[in-house]
């Protein structure tokens, strides 16, 4: 079973609302939520699966960038659990989606994004203020590549002045509204112990109304075809203000048992459910099911063995998800 498999379609597709908030309201997506839809330790959606983007709680569109001509993670943003760290000789294919930091940021410590150079946030609702706050660091990839250098990336040095910059820039209506700068890598000291390459998760605050970010990364180890430096960088706990009134949205998770069941699935919840969709461990609907009023459980005798997730759906059109194991 390949780690990249994951169920992040059901994130995508459903929210629960509640209730409205009548100031001005930040709303922090940290990723980890993500968990309760079967994102599991080691996977990683790039949109290989065929999901095209990832819809954030505060409503910013990141889009995922899988090539689906020569098959191969081509740009954008792409969602990881990976958690490796190991200061060694670069390795794209062990180091590619993981933080520097071995795990996301602060109180998002499991799910964080990997960006590429030129990725995009854009806002999908009116309402929205900006963005507040985010937090960057290294991926391993990019960090391990400056240290030791690679067959095509150079070793960063003091002797070179080299430096690798994260440019965030954000739009309001398409005009830029400012800019801040993350500094990756910094050789350039004169005094050289203060050369760094950044190991941490830093935070960067925006002030002015936006809705759209763009991300550029700026390397003093170019040639013809641009950077040679790995063009990737980490990013943990999006925040973004929302004016009154605006809805937040999340998928509420809610027990399932016996789990791992053979024959009858119960819902613990004092909801009335209406409905059940129910995918398989690829990503297919496998079965849709309407419930009768008052019933919470349901027959998944003639469900394969194998896992499951379902979102649910009660009778104010609230959203639940469940991640069960049939044997």
């Amino acid at each position: 079973m390949k780690k990249t498999r994951i169920l992040l379609m059901i994130a995508l597709l459903f929210s629960a609302k509640v209730n409205a908030q009548k100031d001005p309201s930040p709303i922090k997506d940290g990723f980890d939520y993500l968990t309760m839809m079967g994102f599991d330790s080691g996977m990683v959606q790039t949109g290989k699966v065929g999901i095209k983007s990832y819809i954030t709680q505060g409503n910013m569109l990141m889009n995922f960038g899988w090539d689906t001509t020569y098959k191969y993670w081509s740009g954008n943003w792409a969602l990881s659990y990976m958690h490796y760290n190991k200061v060694e000789e670069s390795n794209m294919d062990k180091h590619l989606f993981s933080a520097i930091t071995g795990t996301g940021a602060r109180n998002s410590e499991k799910i964080f994004a990997i960006g590429q150079n030129n990725a995009k946030l854009t806002s999908l609702n009116a309402k929205m203020l900006g963005v507040m706050s985010m937090e960057i660091t290294n991926s391993t990839f990019a960090y391990n590549s400056m240290k030791f250098g690679d067959a095509f990336a150079k070793k960063f040095n003091a002797a070179d002045k080299d430096s690798l910059i994260l440019v965030i820039s954000t739009f309001m209506k398409g005009q830029k509204m400012e800019s801040k700068r993350v500094v990756l890598a910094d050789f350039r000291f004169l005094d050289t112990t203060k050369n760094f390459l950044l190991n941490t998760w830093q935070k960067v605050n925006f002030i002015q109304t936006n809705d759209s970010v763009t991300f550029e990364m700026v390397s003093s180890d170019n040639g013809t075809w641009g950077m040679n430096t790995p063009a990737f960088f980490a990013m943990d706990n999006l925040e973004v203000l929302y004016a009154a009134g605006v809805e937040k949205t999340q998928v509420t998770r809610l027990n399932a048992f016996p789990n791992p069941v053979k024959n009858i699935l119960n819902f613990s919840t004092n909801a009335t459910l209406k409905n059940i969709d129910i995918f398989n461990f690829e990503g297919q609907l496998v079965r849709k099911n309407s419930f009768e009023y008052g019933i919470k459980s349901m027959d998944v005798s003639n469900l394969n063995s194998g896992i499951y997730f379902g979102m649910l759906t009660d009778a104010l059109g609230q959203k639940f998800s469940v991640k069960f194991i049939k044997e």
